[in-house]
């Protein structure tokens, strides 16, 4: 007969020693707080060996990857148990170890891996502080048999679109290094020849392009894989392969790919579990805006966001008043390195823009009385406001919210942007393409805010503020890979280098480990 292993007067005196556990890292002051819950009662090692939970535990921590997270973090409690098996001496250093690491996956599937805030200045995201140890006691308590862990996951379903794409495309990671398709004639329906065969085995290899179809002419289902590729990598979806989709087919790399995927999952694991019931999601490096009530996308437009150099920050806020007819008081950065110039070629810059120009007392000056060869950043003393109009920066509607960098949501007079692919254009600003329709959304009374209504407030000169009885989450997010309209992954480039700080954040992360 097999007796258990009483692991307890071991595991409380080495995890109820204060001294020694102000010395240890994180990963066993947590599993200290764990058994502790549990007057240290061991959970994993039973007779000579360790239970099924244990077992289940231990899957899902060698299957980390399937998560966008690294096994190797959670390796040594797998080590240590397969050590333990035949080392009793080793039982209760493998009984800790699992009981830490399970903790630290918890921590790093849910949104501890990484805080936003220490990797760069435009992510203004708070650190989420998971509670791990109370999800663990919990769960065991609901389900001893250890499975939970394996259903524990970021409920998002983007999250689990990006999950799917994640273990496809390391599926499809051995046919990475396909052949380069060469410039030439733009390739389109009813092509044929050699180019036509390299391209129907690029998109073979890709995943979009199913069957043989390697006859080297281009048919109707070689024209909709090249639609589909085109769509999910923010190209112009003409089903033509000119110099861009080539260019965009040859730097395809499946291990970029995979990048992209596991950087938007880290991103998604930022997000409050819960989004609301309505909200509006700004996806900056998508150049896209969808409005979402219910779970429901309500409705998706294009916007232009902020320059390489005057990049849209990240951050979650509410949208809590509307404006028609907004002022625009130029901010003083803009207006000295912007503005100034254009001033000095021409003073009458200002008028014709409907601009007004006030000193440091508040009066208001005439722009041709001031010497503007004397001003310079150092010394403006000036300020400068756009009266509201059809010329108006801030076009005929903004949409406020609660942020420290003075962003928020407006309406432009420059709709031919929105005509363009890459549609940074703005000092920061997010401008929107379907301002009333987003306002109809925003008001959510049919009633009272119709969009007739609102078009009529949007016309003219008069300044109208009007303050949301039930504001509305906004979310100003940066996803290179997300879910468009039809539920497909989309590919863009990493605009502002966000990803690549987030990879580099990642791959460097460091700190004491089991």
């Amino acid at each position: 007969m097999t007796h258990a292993i009483d692991l307890t007067p071991s595991l409380k005196s080495k995890l109820e020693n204060t001294q020694a556990l102000n010395a240890a890292n994180d990963q066993v002051k947590n599993a200290a707080h764990f058994y502790k819950a549990r007057d240290f009662k061991q959970i994993w090692v039973d007779g000579v060996g360790f239970t099924s939970s244990a077992e289940e535990i231990l899957g899902v921590l060698r299957n980390a990857a399937a998560e966008g997270l690294e096994p190797r973090d959670y390796v040594r409690a797998v080590e240590l148990v397969d050590e333990a098996r035949n080392n009793s001496g080793k039982l209760l250093e493998a009984e800790i170890a699992l009981t830490a690491l399970a903790l630290e996956y918890i921590d790093d599937l849910l949104g501890e891996r990484l805080n936003p805030q220490k990797i760069g200045r435009s992510l203004y995201l708070k650190a989420k502080n998971i509670d791990a140890v109370r999800i663990m006691i919990e769960s065991m308590a609901k389900d001893p048999s250890g499975k939970w862990l394996a259903d524990l996951t970021v409920s998002h379903p983007e999250y689990q679109l990006l999950k799917n794409k994640l273990a496809e495309y390391r599926s499809q990671s051995a046919q990475k290094n396909y052949p380069k398709l060469s410039m030439g004639k733009k390739i389109e329906l009813g092509s044929s020849g050699g180019r036509v065969e390299t391209l129907q085995w690029q998109l073979s290899a890709l995943g979009y392009l199913t069957g043989k179809n390697t006859q080297g002419t281009v048919d109707a289902a070689t024209e909709k894989a090249i639609k589909s590729f085109q769509e999910e990598n923010h190209l112009k979806p003409d089903g033509i392969v000119g110099a861009i989709t080539v260019a965009a087919l040859n730097s395809y790399n499946l291990d970029d790919r995979i990048r992209q995927i596991i950087v938007s999952m880290e991103r998604w694991r930022w997000f409050p579990e819960d989004l609301g019931k309505r909200y509006v999601m700004v996806n900056i490096a998508g150049f896209e805006l969808a409005a979402v009530e219910n779970g429901v996308e309500k409705l998706r437009m294009p916007v232009i966001i902020g320059l390489t150099y005057r990049k849209t920050p990240v951050f979650f806020s509410k949208i809590d008043s509307v404006r028609f007819n907004p002022a625009w008081h130029v901010p003083r950065s803009i207006a000295v390195q912007d503005k100034l110039k254009k001033i000095r070629k021409d003073p009458g810059y200002l008028n014709r823009g409907g601009y007004i120009l006030y000193n440091a007392d508040g009066n208001r000056v005439d722009p041709h009385n001031v010497n503007w060869s004397s001003v310079s950043a150092s010394n403006f003393n000036f300020r400068i406001r756009q009266n509201p109009g059809s010329n108006n920066a801030l076009g005929k509607i903004r949409f406020a919210i609660k942020n420290p960098f003075n962003v928020y949501l407006h309406s432009t007079p420059d709709k031919h942007l929105f005509e363009k692919e890459r549609r940074s254009f703005s000092s920061g600003c997010i401008r929107v393409g379907d301002p009333k329709a987003l306002a109809v959304f925003i008001f959510n009374d049919e009633g009272s805010w119709p969009y007739d209504r609102i078009a009529q407030n949007m016309e003219g000169t008069q300044t109208q503020n009007i303050s949301l009885k039930d504001p509305v989450n906004v979310y100003i997010s940066y996803f290179t890979v997300w879910k468009g309209s039809d539920n497909k992954l989309r590919f863009s480039q990493d605009l502002y280098g966000q990803d690549k700080e987030i990879w580099e954040a990642l791959q460097n992360r460091r700190g004491n480990r089991i």
